[in-house]
């Protein structure tokens, strides 16, 4: 009996694997995309869009040794997923559920939601989507979910190499009238929604797609002090105060920190010096209530030129507001 059991697994293992799992959307071009930091990072300056952040192998590595420690894991499982899972369950009835996971990184939220809802929900019908433009990190996470939910033959999880701005293109992942007796989940965990350069516009663009019943699930880091407040802000956000308070939350911020200074190292020739500075600001921030620490590097080359980089702008958010 154990050997059947071992021979079916294999066997169901053998046609997971050949099945199709993976798309690369029409207009993702991986040297274009190489091309562009290179082009950028080798100019006087400009904002590091989030799309480039961990296109290479070195700062897709570097992000996940970040996501490996354990106040970091200690934050996301304080996250309440299964109260979520209750609630959509509650609220989609019992159709199928597609969960998207936009800018998924190591896919590890979006896995555990999934492994939630299968608790939870009535319909065990599921799609993971896993949508991310860094090929490393996708394949971390498709991994990731391939193995802790491969017991589940009612799951299906699809890799997407693509950009999340361009959502609205991807019909497969759309709400169509011949799809409309399922619902769909997308999800934007980590600091992948506080990075956007404007919030407002990507809900209102790039979320186009879908249709009432379908649920919008983010996560978003909150604000330290009112952003009516700077001084206060200033002297308790880990990101912008001089001196760091000493908690356990704030050990990932050098981290973080030699993570942009090698990226900045690798494309950059002939740094001499290099400084990484955050700032608070409020110009760019249209939700009410937050503010961003804009983190930015100042770097001398030994030609004498300087260059100014806004590497990444992280916002926080006021829940009430």
């Amino acid at each position: 009996h154990l050997i059947d059991r071992i021979g079916h697994r294999q066997h169901r293992q053998r046609t997971h694997d050949l099945a199709p799992n993976c798309w690369l959307t029409p207009e993702y071009d991986a040297l274009k995309l190489h091309g562009e930091l290179t082009m950028l990072l080798n100019g006087r300056g400009g904002h590091l869009e989030q799309t480039y952040l961990y296109l290479d192998h070195s700062s897709a590595a570097a992000w996940c040794s970040i996501a490996e420690q354990e106040v970091y894991t200690v934050a996301r499982m304080r996250m309440p997923i299964d109260r979520v899972a209750e609630r959509i369950s509650e609220l989609a009835g019992s159709v199928g559920l597609d969960v998207i996971g936009l800018g998924c990184g190591d896919g590890k939220d979006e896995v555990r939601l999934t492994q939630c809802l299968l608790e939870r929900h009535s319909n065990q019908n599921l799609r993971l989507y896993l949508l991310d433009i860094s090929q490393p990190l996708l394949c971390a996470a498709y991994r990731y979910a391939a193995e802790l939910l491969a017991d589940h033959s009612s799951v299906s999880v699809c890799a997407i190499q693509g950009n999340f701005h361009n959502l609205q293109r991807y019909k497969p992942l759309l709400h169509l009238p011949e799809r409309s007796h399922r619902r769909r989940v997308i999800c934007i965990f980590g600091n992948t929604f506080a990075n956007l350069q404007n919030e407002i516009m990507f809900v209102r663009n790039s979320l186009l797609g879908f249709a009432p019943g379908d649920f919008l699930l983010l996560n978003v880091p909150a604000t330290m002090a009112s952003a009516d407040d700077p001084d206060e802000i200033l002297r308790k956000d880990p990101r912008l105060a001089e001196r760091p308070p000493t908690e356990t939350m704030t050990s990932w911020v050098p981290v973080q920190n030699r993570m942009y200074t090698e990226l900045l190292q690798r494309y950059i020739a002939g740094i001499k010096r290099m400084e990484i500075k955050s700032t608070l600001d409020f110009a760019a921030c249209p939700v009410p209530g937050s503010y961003a620490a804009d983190v930015r590097a100042t770097v001398k080359v030994q030609s004498g030129e300087t260059k100014k980089f806004s590497i990444i702008y992280l916002k926080r958010y006021d829940q009430a507001q």
